[in-house]
């Protein structure tokens, strides 16, 4: 059976805007789903021009011992680069130590991993555990090296595609010495080479968060440079089904009445030859952070974080949603006014004219768009119960 173009039009006819009652409705739906974007684009436009508090933090108990966990699969490239500062760190402290954990790695990472430190003479040669994982998953990997970890020593997770330097590890140890601290997280050195709009968003997200450390807590974390402290949050592990390290642990932070920071100045360099953005890994990092915000509605009464969680649900949650739902009502109401042979005039057909066009010709529209889906997949899979039990570095 053909479908002519009387077919079409008596389709989309649905869709036209010829009456007052179905534009004031349309427009009604639009802007309330429009509303939660404007906030955060308000929101996030102004947070650059905020002054962060210098506020010092108290330091009442003596430091702790360190040990630094790194996990790693098929990193046999990235090793040599990450692995290195990390050991001259441990050579001059003698008070860390490193447990590495092979993930069912493929290639040979495992065996260039013991032969960087066979190479050394210092302390990191005698003190570094080797542990070997399983199950797929960083989560899983990570969970296996807890029984070596003694009860007075602090935790810093540093992912094998990172490099660290001994300064920014000092800071994130300085801020532990406070006990309000539960957990501290440090920054990615933002790419001069990135895309505009990656750098931009970059600076702007890290400025959100720098200021929201300092008044209280921040959600989003670095888990590529995190340090945390066990005992003092009551942490059991984690929970490989989510496989979104750094949200736990800074939700179990603010949750057990402690506070989750980032630390002005300890900066890490991401080892990478991938694209700003990466479909797959959008999905994944948003399934981990929409889980562990939906497992924890605690979050939303903790102390001085209501406002830094709502705008967390806003961003990977609800913002998606709206995005992709104006979309849809803007497309099929342009394209059933075209068949129609209606003019495309007044606010709300302007209006969707220009969101359309937004999206589809400038790059801030089509990341959105595109971030946006990806959050949405991310929902589906916790919907259906689907999990990240592995993850596999893409260069």
């Amino acid at each position: 059976m053909l479908i002519t173009s009387t077919d079409l039009s008596e389709f989309f006819s649905i869709y036209t805007v010829s009456d007052f009652s179905t534009i004031h409705m349309l427009t009604a739906i639009e802007l309330i789903l429009f509303s939660p974007i404007l906030y955060l684009f308000v929101h996030y436009s102004l947070s650059i021009l905020r002054t962060i508090p210098n506020k010092s933090l108290t330091t009442n108990i003596p430091p702790k011992k360190l040990v630094i966990i790194m996990s790693f699969r098929n990193e046999e490239m990235t090793l040599p680069l990450s692995l290195s500062p990390i050991l001259d760190y441990i050579d001059s402290n003698y008070d860390s130590r490193l447990i590495l954990i092979d993930s069912k790695s493929d290639d040979n990472s495992s065996l260039m991993a013991r032969r960087i430190i066979e190479e050394r003479t210092g302390h990191s040669v005698e003190s570094t555990i080797f542990l070997s994982s399983k199950k797929g998953g960083k989560c899983a990997a990570l969970n296996i090296s807890f029984p070596y970890i003694e009860n007075d020593e602090q935790v810093l997770l540093v992912d094998s595609d990172a490099i660290v330097s001994s300064v920014a590890i000092g800071k994130l140890r300085n801020s532990l010495s406070s006990e309000e601290i539960g957990c501290a997280s440090g920054l990615e050195r933002i790419r001069q080479d990135s895309g505009t709009f990656s750098r931009n968003y970059k600076i702007r997200s890290n400025a959100i968060r720098k200021y929201q450390s300092s008044i209280s807590s921040s959600i989003v974390v670095e888990g590529s440079m995190l340090m945390f402290d066990p005992i003092r949050i009551g942490w059991n592990g984690f929970d490989e089904s989510i496989n979104a390290d750094d949200a736990q642990i800074s939700a179990k932070s603010i949750i057990s009445g402690h506070r989750s920071v980032i630390v002005e100045g300890a900066f890490f360099k991401q080892i990478t030859n991938s694209p700003d953005f990466q479909f797959s890994r959008s999905v994944r990092r948003g399934q981990g952070i929409s889980s562990v915000l939906m497992k924890n509605p605690r979050l939303l009464i903790a102390r001085g974080m209501f406002f830094e969680t709502f705008r967390t649900w806003l961003l990977y949650i609800v913002i998606p949603w709206s995005v992709v739902m104006i979309s849809f009502i803007a497309s099929l109401s342009l394209v059933g006014q075209l068949i129609a042979n209606q003019e495309i005039d007044g606010v709300f057909g302007v209006a969707n004219s220009l969101f359309l066009l937004v999206l589809i010709f400038s790059q801030v529209g089509r990341s959105l768009f595109i971030g946006s889906v990806s959050m949405i997949t991310a929902h589906y899979r916790i919907i259906l119960g689907k999990s990240y039990s592995s993850w596999e570095p893409i260069r």
